[in-house]
């Protein structure tokens, strides 16, 4: 975070008034988690604590729901995690709310290729969780 924030000090004569404050802030930290993913060598995330598609409050389920959801919810972020980092990275960002066009500032790609992205995510996650539940 430090070094994002330092980015974003260091850049702030390169921002421009086209791009959301918000969508300028997030480009600079996915090209800092990608310089640190390449000096690491290996991208590993806790996608439970980052995506929490259920979000359901665990004291208002018996202990066979609670174990069922946790289950679901193991099954989608293993899911999750197979997808190739592009359609990832756009689904995510689909889901925490941003546009499409927010995502393609953010990736520095097209809105069509997110749009193929995003499609080819929600596709591939509906085959594999299908096969699973």
């Amino acid at each position: 975070m430090q070094n994002i924030w330092l980015s974003l000090i260091n850049s702030k004569s390169e921002y421009q008034a086209t791009a959301s404050a918000k969508t300028y802030l997030f480009g600079i930290a996915r090209k800092r988690l990608i310089d640190w993913q390449r000096k690491q060598s290996f991208f590993s995330s806790n996608a439970n604590d980052e995506f929490d598609m259920l979000h359901i409050k665990s004291n208002e389920l018996t202990h066979d729901e609670s174990i069922y959801q946790e289950q679901i919810k193991t099954q989608f972020d293993q899911a999750l995690m197979t997808l190739k980092f592009n359609k990832q990275e756009a689904f995510i960002l689909q889901q925490e709310g941003f546009s499409i066009l927010e995502i393609s500032e953010i990736t520095t790609s097209s809105v069509d290729t997110i749009k193929s992205r995003i499609k080819s995510a929600k596709q591939i996650l509906t085959q594999q969780l299908r096969s699973t539940i």
